[in-house]
């Protein structure tokens, strides 16, 4: 993943994770996904109800826990796509992650159910990295965006619960597929 001058290397463990693990996996958000590598049957692809153009962003997450909810996926090791950051892209732009994360809550409401520290942990995350760049207004907004959602709605302090909680229980959903699957081809 090339971002501005930093480069990361983001490579998936060669892995086949069952419907359970692989909805983890995506809720913790510890596999590497992009819309353009995902690669599926066109009857699996309708019986999920195909991709949802009403989702505005996190399209990609939407549709592969869709797919987690019928089985699992295989993970593959093979670099199949590189991702340049331009600068129209979605994912680059901070304002309206929270919104987006409450429209992905919205339809997916069993994520708050069954991780109830998931949802209060994205969005703190996303505040404090806004607050630590110095950029106010986006961590304000984002703020308010979680406030007056009705998939999430956190309080402050459950917003802080959720981030010490939820950055523990992420880190150990790491720990366990790196356990599992072992360390990341480099």
């Amino acid at each position: 993943s090339l971002k501005g001058s930093r480069s990361t290397k983001c490579i998936n463990r060669e892995a086949f994770l069952d419907k359970s693990a692989l909805q983890r996996a995506l809720v913790s958000q510890t596999v590497f996904i992009a819309g353009s590598a995902i690669t599926a049957r066109h009857e699996s692809l309708l019986a999920i109800g195909g991709y949802d153009s009403d989702i505005t962003r996190m399209q990609d997450l939407d549709l592969l826990l869709r797919f987690a909810r019928r089985g699992g996926a295989q993970l593959s090791e093979d670099i199949d796509w590189k991702k340049y950051n331009s600068e129209n892209s979605i994912s680059r732009r901070r304002d309206g992650y929270v919104a987006a994360y409450a429209n992905l809550i919205d339809k997916h409401p069993y994520i708050a159910d069954r991780y109830p520290d998931v949802p209060p942990f994205m969005i703190a995350r996303q505040i404090i990295a806004d607050t630590l760049k110095g950029r106010l207004q986006q961590a304000f907004s984002g703020y308010l965006a979680n406030r007056s959602s009705n998939a999430l709605g956190y309080s402050l302090p459950q917003l802080l619960r959720g981030y010490v909680i939820g950055r523990r229980w992420r880190r150990d959903c790491y720990d366990e597929f790196r356990a599992k699957y072992g360390p990341r081809a480099v």
